[in-house]
């Protein structure tokens, strides 16, 4: 699934490729409207195709309705999505249907060998390096 933007999209369509290729049908690969809250018919539509794991391109005000509303309609699928998903928000309006949400996030900036000296300075400086200004430097 994914949220018909630049950003959701992309990403669900190159994770798609991706499953494809290693030999795994996809049962259902579709647009939902960012800012919609009522997502039943789609819901309807993975349940009866037997979906057992959900990928959704997307931020967290959708997918945190997709899980709540997947969890009251008997769907019984784990979700996943990228770092757009992740947020403390998620569990406000899933509640437990959040729980084994999974979420890819890029590598921590400071695990990257390749910036030891830069996080290094960070440090000297009693900066955290992980803040908003690690990366772009």
């Amino acid at each position: 699934l994914h949220d018909k933007q630049q950003y959701g999209e992309g990403i669900a369509t190159e994770v798609k490729k991706t499953v494809e290729d290693a030999g795994i049908k996809v049962a259902v690969f579709e647009g939902l409207n960012a800012g919609d809250k009522d997502f039943n018919a789609l819901i309807s539509k993975l349940k009866k195709a037997g979906v057992q794991f959900v990928y959704f391109g997307g931020y967290h005000p959708e997918m945190r309705l997709l899980l709540r509303q997947a969890k009251q309609a008997g769907l019984d699928a784990r979700f996943m999505g990228p770092e757009g998903v992740g947020n403390s928000e998620i569990t406000a309006i899933a509640g437990d249907a959040s729980e084994g949400m999974l979420a890819t996030l890029p590598r921590a900036f400071e695990q990257d060998p390749k910036n030891k000296a830069l996080i290094d300075a960070f440090k000297a400086k009693n900066q955290d390096p992980s803040g908003i200004f690690g990366l772009p430097a």
